[in-house]
């Protein structure tokens, strides 16, 4: 279950590739017909009908408003929270685990949206590389390309694009003809880190 901005939508499509690469199976995702803090009535009733015993909840404070654990608790057996969120102070069940930056970074939640969070955490399991272009989205939709600046230019560097010189965040981003010999544009070959794709 994801929120519908662009941060919420590019961590819904990272977990999704990264639960699948690792079950084996296409979870189901579930996007609520509007932004909401809680699990929806009709989220929870396809939730019980579709037999769902895990959920991951992405990019929304559910800790805010505590009935709205137990209400996803009375449907799941398991519930893992990875937003980047205010911590409003809940501590974890025995059902419900909660991941926010401040709990495992110094940089301020706020710059570090849930995309680049949840990236960065399945990251660890699965490699997500080709997918880094999908956190980029939700950086972007979050205001926080300064921020992450360099994950940016690597993560168009990996995909054949490249901005023009201007170190600003109004470059004009394009493709690159990459030839078959070329296998580093230049912030790669800086780096060390050869081209994926």
């Amino acid at each position: 279950v994801h929120d519908l901005d662009a941060d919420g939508i590019s961590s819904g499509v990272i977990a999704f590739h990264a639960i699948k690469a690792v079950t084996g199976k296409e979870p189901l995702v579930v996007t609520q017909p509007y932004k909401a803090i809680e699990l929806l009535p009709k989220t929870i009733a396809l939730l019980k009908r579709k037999k769902v015993n895990k959920i991951v909840v992405l990019d929304f404070a559910l800790d805010q408003k505590f009935e709205a654990i137990r209400n996803a608790e009375a449907v799941a057996e398991r519930i893992l929270v990875i937003d980047h969120h205010k911590d409003y102070g809940f501590m974890a069940s025995e059902k419900t685990s909660m991941i926010k930056p401040q709990f495992i970074s110094e940089i301020e939640p706020s710059r570090y949206p849930t995309s680049k969070l949840a990236f960065d955490l399945f990251s660890r399991h699965v490699n997500l590389e080709k997918f880094s272009w999908v956190a980029c989205v939700g950086l972007m939709g979050d205001n926080q390309f300064t921020q992450w600046k360099d994950f940016v230019s690597s993560s168009a560097c990996a995909g054949g694009w490249s901005a023009n010189n201007s170190p600003s965040s109004k470059s004009k981003w394009r493709r690159r003809p990459w030839k078959r010999t070329r296998a580093r544009c230049e912030s790669c070959w800086r780096s060390g880190r050869k081209r994926t794709a």
